[in-house]
């Protein structure tokens, strides 16, 4: 996942293991008190399985400027 202003953006993971981190956040922030209702989300699903996006790949370099390798 990443979050881009006041959005989360889900995305694809190449592993299994880091799938499991996406689902658990996206559980977290679906039923935990702290943030259920409060978070705007720029996806719901979890993307394309072949292409993945992933720490590092998306960087904010100023506040109307991203970086996506």
């Amino acid at each position: 996942f990443t979050v881009i202003g006041d959005r989360v953006l889900f995305n694809a993971m190449s592993t299994e293991t880091r799938r499991r981190e996406t689902i658990f956040f996206d559980t977290v922030l679906r039923y935990n008190d702290d943030y259920s209702g409060h978070v705007r989300y720029a996806n719901r699903h979890r993307g394309n399985r072949t292409r993945t996006i992933e720490g590092g790949d998306i960087l904010v370099l100023s506040g109307d400027t991203l970086a996506i390798g």
